[in-house]
């Protein structure tokens, strides 16, 4: 995690201590099913510019309140190293979990 938000911060205040730690096998839903899959090596290739969900968590770890909020994970390549940016935002009540979008890179246009 490079940066935080003053929300994201205030919603899961207690994550903040697993900075740099190792979270693949905590990953649960939809993060699981990003990091485990045939999606996963196609990020790794730099085949996937963005993913979008919704979700209420995306750890098992019991870290304050778990909300529904809808998310968008935007990849970039820096060297051999992918880096992924995530944004978090409500969601309306009652939205279906799930992961809604992966555009690849081939479907991008300038």
């Amino acid at each position: 995690m490079l940066e935080n938000s003053a929300g994201f911060a205030n919603v899961w205040s207690d994550f903040l201590p697993q900075k740099g730690r190792a979270l693949e096998d905590r990953l649960i839903n939809e993060a699981q099913a990003v990091a485990n899959n045939e999606i996963r090596l196609q990020i790794s290739a730099g085949h996937v510019a963005l993913i979008s969900g919704v979700s209420e968590r995306h750890v098992d770890l019991d870290l304050g309140v778990a909300f529904l909020h809808r998310w968008q994970i935007c990849f970039r390549r820096y060297g051999s190293r992918v880096i992924a940016e995530m944004v978090y935002e409500p969601a309306a009540p009652g939205e279906a979990t799930g992961i809604n979008m992966i555009l690849r890179t081939d479907e991008l246009t300038l």
